[in-house]
């Protein structure tokens, strides 16, 4: 909240050394006193990362994130702990270099579970988001499981869109005999000149 709200004080240092070195030590891998899955941790470390605050945080820790990410792809889950871990991928970058072809097959199997598990209604059964510290009475919602699941699946299908559309030939017949850009080069070539600067 506190990189989210653009808030930053020396204070937070601590708890950023702490998630840090439970990220670095593999601590999640058995859930938290609040959350019992790793995938819901390596969620929201990537959301944290994606906050404009936590640049350096994110230059410094997102390979080992990524490659955090990475490790789970293919575990078993049901659709809340599928719909984070595939959007902490899709927000990280993980297994997800340029083209979403090869996305597609790193978080392929997680895709196809998760699709399988949608209800004859549209959506999805309740999955566990979160649990009392000292009872372990584990919260969910299908709501906010279906909400998990349609972002995950629509994030990646926009990659997928995005990759297919950047393969493309960009160039289409003009009215003369010469070849006129396209709308997608022109966007092209403007993301590689604003790189340059």
């Amino acid at each position: 909240m506190f990189y989210h709200h653009r808030y930053t004080t020396p204070l937070l240092l601590p708890t950023e050394d702490y998630i840090v070195s439970v990220l670095q030590n593999r601590a999640y891998m058995n859930g938290t006193r609040y959350y019992s899955s790793p995938d819901a941790f390596l969620y929201f470390f990537s959301r944290l990362l994606s906050c404009p605050t936590a640049l350096i945080l994110r230059i410094s820790i997102l390979p080992l994130l990524q490659q955090r990410i990475l490790e789970r792809a293919g575990c078993p889950g049901d659709a809340v702990e599928f719909g984070m871990r595939l959007l902490a991928a899709l927000s990280s970058k993980a297994g997800i270099v340029g083209r979403s072809a090869g996305a597609q097959k790193v978080w392929k199997r997680d895709l196809m579970a998760l699709k399988d598990l949608q209800c004859a209604d549209g959506g999805w059964e309740i999955g566990w988001l979160c649990k009392y510290g000292n009872s372990g009475v584990e919260l969910g919602n299908r709501g906010v499981c279906t909400a998990f699941a349609v972002k995950a699946i629509q994030g990646f299908q926009e990659e997928k869109d995005e990759a297919e559309s950047k393969g493309r030939i960009a160039l289409r017949r003009g009215s003369s005999s010469h070849w006129v850009p396209t709308i997608e080069t022109a966007k092209g070539i403007m993301a590689g000149v604003n790189g340059l600067c």
